[in-house]
């Protein structure tokens, strides 16, 4: 884990430095939820403002439990990882390696990462458009959306993401570097 120091000094004010190193016996949210306990008691002051974390269940849900008032985000490199898993997992691999233009337009997924939350939906249906028209394109949005997203139907009814195996129940709100 690592902290961002505050102080007087504005040479040192604002860098991130390790903080923390634990060695947990597996990653389930039970073994999280004692290192956050843990943690907790041996900083009883602390009142983390923020928390960055993976796109991991286990993590978030024990560290709202223990922290329920701390925002929770979750972390760029993270993000963009999941979905070049899931480029690779459709069999995107070859064309997103050989066909630039298409490479640039996935790239355009995560880029909503720099979008305010309230405006993700309509301009990741607009990323979507921009897209060509295959199954496994068709594969790749339909992963995202579900999982980051959530879907609108008509009417304005939205229905939250839905969580797969790793993935925790997200929305735009934990993963966009912007606030609403």
């Amino acid at each position: 884990m690592h902290g961002l120091r505050e102080g007087d000094d504005p040479m040192k004010t604002g860098h991130l430095l390790p903080s923390q190193f634990v060695l947990l016996p597996n990653k389930t949210e039970a073994a999280y939820l004692r290192m956050w306990e843990q943690i907790r008691l041996l900083c009883p002051l602390a009142q983390p403002q923020q928390m960055l974390l993976d796109f991991e269940k286990g993590p978030i849900t024990s560290f709202e439990h223990v922290w329920p008032n701390t925002v929770v985000k979750c972390c760029f490199l993270h993000l963009t990882q999941n979905i070049w898993r899931h480029v690779q997992s459709v069999g995107l691999q070859f064309a997103y390696t050989h066909d630039e233009e298409l490479a640039m337009r996935i790239r355009r997924i995560p880029a909503l990462a720099f979008a305010r939350p309230p405006d993700v939906p309509d301009l990741f249906d607009q990323v979507a458009m921009d897209l060509p028209l295959t199954p496994e394109i068709g594969d790749l949005v339909d992963y995202f959306e579900r999982t980051y997203i959530g879907r609108i139907l008509p009417g304005g009814i939205h229905i939250a993401a839905v969580p797969s195996d790793a993935v925790c129940k997200l929305s735009p709100t934990m993963w966009c570097a912007l606030s609403s």
